[in-house]
């Protein structure tokens, strides 16, 4: 090998060993891309799981409405005095309703959802989200 090509081969050699890795300016570049990401995504997730919260605890206060509806409206099948207290899985304050099939009861999820943020009419057999929830 001769003396030029052994002083290409070291150049060649030196200009790999400086590219082999990541200036701390490229560093902090990419850690603050990254603390922006997280600043961006963490009020939205923190909505997330408040919205998924509250119609958790909406799907659970529907299911113990049904319920309660076929017990008390219906004359064979399951006594109203049989109906069990509800689970509170995902609601916080949900009761045994009374035998009355009027007016609104009004359910709080449990954290992180929002309190008071369901309401089951008897009536109708429905429930709603609560104004101005999420």
């Amino acid at each position: 090998m001769s003396e030029r090509d052994e002083f290409r081969l070291q150049g060649v050699w030196i200009m790999f060993r400086k590219s082999a890795g990541f200036t701390l300016i490229e560093l902090m570049i990419v850690v603050a891309i990254i603390a922006i990401l997280a600043a961006i995504a963490l009020p939205a997730y923190r909505n997330y799981t408040i919205k998924a919260a509250n119609n958790a605890c909406m799907s659970e206060a529907k299911g113990y409405l049904n319920s309660w509806l076929t017990a008390v409206s219906s004359e064979m099948g399951q006594d109203y005095d049989d109906l069990p207290a509800p689970l509170n899985a995902r609601c916080a304050d949900l009761q045994k309703w009374p035998k009355t099939t009027a007016g609104d009861q009004t359910i709080s999820a449990r954290s992180p959802g929002e309190a008071s943020s369901v309401i089951c009419n008897l009536s109708s057999g429905s429930c709603r989200k609560a104004a101005g929830m999420k």
